[in-house]
């Protein structure tokens, strides 16, 4: 395997992660809905929550794809990525 290979992987590995924290943090969130209206007493708190659970959901996937402009900004001039 080369660099370019490992760095890829560990990306994917990084997207899954991300991945698989945003999918617990939603059914946390959907499941304990008046325990966080209760401990703040306002919905900021709700759509700060949304809001870390859908960046790490959007991050996740683009990272499980192979985040194509990573790969190409860190290594520019390998093959398979446009000069």
């Amino acid at each position: 395997m080369t660099p370019r290979d490992i760095f890829g992987v560990l990306i994917r590995f990084v997207g899954l992660v991300l991945i698989l924290y945003g999918i617990r943090a939603l059914v946390v969130f959907l499941a304990l809905p008046s325990g966080v209206d209760a401990a703040d007493g306002g919905s900021g708190v709700r759509l700060a929550s949304l809001a870390l659970v859908l960046l790490a959901l959007v991050i996740g996937a683009y990272l499980l794809g192979g985040a194509p402009s990573v790969m190409r900004y860190s290594y520019p001039g390998s093959p398979g990525s446009p000069s």
